[in-house]
């Protein structure tokens, strides 16, 4: 079976016949043990870097190719032949999806992915939802590529140089966001890619104390809501208002997100350039680890599809998003907490409310709202 096997291989392209080939052994092991087979599936699913429930739809994929290897590569067509997603499909999403970015790019992408399956139309292969967000992704790093060589607007002044930070007084004092891709390997409708972490530090204790992982490249939105998060455990006990620095590119969105955290009472200090900055401070910060993931500053801004190499996916270890972001988002708050308790706050700190903190947690969570908020 290994020769026959080995000649099928070769009709996969080459990048991913290494993947094809553990996963196709890995198979083989787990059907030859039969009744055993259960016995072997946490081994296999760290030889292959799979859930155990990816592994066993790996499985079923098998057995319904009839053995064919090529069921079981990472952007393997279906056992009928057919590609999962057809290009008349692709083409019609971009098409609704593409004006609409263009016109505000910071358009969040859950509504607009749920307004294209609204109008669906009948003679075409209705996709998932998680597919069509993907395309709103595509679309938004097409226009922020786009945009980044435009000239700026009258008005804009040249890259901000790096002003001296200021230097934190108490714990919350000054909050620094930062960016960065993580070494783990999460799927997005069967294809392979790095997570993105959005980071707020506190630079007094030089913790991350909220985190936040997510796909696409981030925005505003994106900050806003790590910041309202950040704020939702800072408003138990911390004093306020914070200063916070942040990178932001000449685009639609940071203006209003800086005068929405204004409104709170927080010194905003941003750090504008032609593109956002990814990853110097954590890798400063977090000594290249993010609570056991590696961190990959360099992929950062790259997109989805090509942030994971093959190799990758043999050497990284694979998880699902959502308990990805929820592992990290727990380890912050931690942080937070236990910065929040054992905080010794000087009386300079304890005279301020916390009520910028409450403030910013609304706000940053509803930044459309903020300057009627604010009346």
């Amino acid at each position: 079976m290994s020769r026959e096997l080995e000649e099928r291989l070769r009709a996969i392209p080459e990048r991913w016949r290494d993947v094809t080939r553990t996963r196709a052994y890995a198979v083989m092991d787990y059907v030859n043990a039969g009744d055993d087979g259960a016995i072997l599936v946490d081994v296999l699913c760290r030889r292959t870097g799979l859930t155990r429930s990816a592994f066993y739809a790996l499985v079923r994929r098998w057995h319904k190719s009839n053995e064919d290897p090529a069921a079981l590569a990472p952007w393997a067509r279906r056992v009928d032949g057919t590609t999962r997603i057809s290009k008349e499909v692709a083409q019609y999403i971009d098409g609704q999806v593409e004006p609409l970015i263009e016109a505000d790019p910071d358009r969040p992408t859950e509504p607009v992915a749920l307004g294209v399956l609204a109008g669906w139309p009948d003679d075409l292969r209705k996709p998932g939802i998680s597919y069509v967000r993907r395309r709103v992704g595509l679309a938004r790093e097409a226009h922020q590529k786009k945009t980044l060589g435009v000239s700026k607007a009258r008005g804009d002044e040249e890259d901000d140089s790096r002003h001296p930070r200021p230097q934190p007084r108490w714990p919350l004092d000054v909050i620094l966001i930062d960016h960065v891709a993580l070494e783990a390997i999460v799927w997005l409708d069967g294809e392979p890619t790095l997570p993105i972490a959005t980071m707020a530090f506190d630079l007094f204790s030089g913790q991350s104390v909220a985190t936040s992982v997510g796909i696409e490249i981030p925005g505003p939105s994106t900050v806003a809501g790590i910041l309202a998060e950040l704020a939702s455990g800072a408003a138990r006990g911390a004093p306020a208002p914070p200063t916070i620095v942040m990178s932001t590119v000449f685009s639609r969105g940071w203006p209003k997100l800086i005068a929405t955290l204004a409104d709170t009472g927080a010194v905003v200090m941003p750090e504008r350039g032609r593109k956002l900055r990814f990853g110097p401070d954590a890798a400063r910060l977090l000594d290249g680890t993010l609570d056991g993931y590696k961190l990959a500053p360099r992929l950062g801004h790259r997109p989805v599809g090509e942030r994971a190499s093959p190799r990758a996916l043999t050497r990284m270890p694979h998880r699902e998003l959502g308990d990805l972001n929820g592992q990290l988002s727990f380890e912050s708050l931690v942080r937070l907490t236990t910065l929040i308790n054992s905080a010794d706050w000087p009386p300079a700190a304890t005279a301020h409310s916390s009520r910028a903190w409450e403030l910013m947690a609304a706000l940053a969570a509803n930044p459309a709202k903020s300057r009627s908020g604010s009346a």
